[in-house]
């Protein structure tokens, strides 16, 4: 698997550990990314093992990222507390 634009990408937050936070919009322009990068959607499906289908739905707001998707990106899903900072 190919690396991501992730070093180029600016995030919108950054957690204490220092690691980006992305929203699901970020998570759709890196997906766009790494599309260009790939050639065009059949080939980043194709290079990941997603579908086409699926990746055109989340491209245009008509379905979330799906899990294999925010895998393929190198991402992982968090919750974030958005109460008070003494969560603990």
């Amino acid at each position: 698997m190919q690396e991501t634009h992730l070093a180029r990408y600016p995030a919108r937050t950054t957690s204490k550990s220092g690691r980006r936070v992305f929203e699901r919009d970020d998570v759709v322009r890196l997906l766009r990314l790494e599309v260009e990068r790939a050639g065009g959607q059949a080939a980043w499906a194709k290079e990941t093992g997603n579908s086409r289908a699926v990746v055109n739905k989340v491209l245009n707001g008509q379905r979330p990222p799906t899990k294999k998707i925010i895998d393929a990106l190198n991402l992982r899903v968090v919750f974030v507390h958005e109460g008070a900072s003494d969560f603990m």
